[in-house]
């Protein structure tokens, strides 16, 4: 009975996909179970959820727009787009849409700022690493600061249909990701960001104290490096007159 599994007990979110029937906000859950009865005498599964988001108005994400969007860094990190929104423009670029259609909705955006000179790839396919899954069928679109597409995946075939989006980055660019549905299911997820490449160089390496300047300082901490790797100036591995070339070449302060 919607009276008996309704409120109360343990906090039971009605936004989240439980296996025990009903959740805690009692006015939503009756609501929900009113217009379908297995939420309340089974369990509450993604039926129940969806009923509740579209019955029950539950609270926009922070990130529901650009403006809000979330910092993120290589690793996996939690998306949910349950009460997210529509953006002003749906429709996906040629090419990207899937099977279900080639609209992008109920989107949430992070931002990604890049810190090597290579490839970065987001991913929600539960084989990319463990804990990665999607309780909805994403889509992924990685957007410019200006929000030019940079690249768009819906389905990876060899990824059971989730997506995963792969593309060409440079250290200090930063990167808008947009993630959303086809439809009015939304959900929690848990996707992967990797980053592979080069470290860029050190703004400055023959200023090797650290300080801001290329002074005599500089010049006995690389002579006291000579011949191995630690006084090295110009990035070869050894310590040697190339070194004092370069040094003497960036002498002063640091760009």
């Amino acid at each position: 009975m919607a009276g008996d599994a309704c409120g109360g007990g343990e906090p039971r979110s009605c936004w989240q996909i439980g296996t025990t029937p009903g959740c805690a906000d009692r006015n939503c859950c009756t609501a929900v179970c009113a217009f379908d009865s297995f939420c309340c005498d089974v369990e509450w599964d993604s039926i129940c959820r969806h009923n509740a988001v579209q019955l029950c108005a539950p609270p926009t994400p922070s990130n529901d727009r650009v403006s809000g969007a979330i910092e993120v860094t290589p690793g996996s990190f939690e998306v949910c787009t349950v009460g997210a929104t529509d953006s002003a423009d749906t429709a996906l670029s040629k090419g990207c849409g899937g099977m279900l259609g080639s609209d992008i909705r109920r989107d949430v955006w992070f931002r990604f700022t890049a810190a090597r000179h290579g490839t970065a790839r987001l991913s929600s396919c539960p084989d990319a690493a463990t804990g990665v899954y999607s309780e909805f069928d994403p889509i992924v679109v990685i957007r410019t600061e200006a929000g030019l597409e940079v690249a768009c995946n819906d389905e990876m075939p060899d990824c059971g249909g989730y997506a995963e989006v792969e593309w060409s980055v440079r250290a200090g660019d930063a990167f808008l990701l947009q993630v959303g549905g086809h439809d009015s299911f939304v959900g929690y997820g848990r996707f992967l960001l990797e980053e592979d490449g080069v470290l860029p160089p050190p703004p400055c390496p023959a200023d090797l104290t650290g300080d801001g300047f290329v002074s005599a300082a500089d010049i006995t901490t690389l002579l006291s490096g000579w011949g191995t790797p630690f006084g090295d100036a110009n990035g070869d591995g050894l310590t040697n007159a190339q070194d004092i070339t370069t040094m003497l070449g960036a002498w002063g302060p640091c760009p």
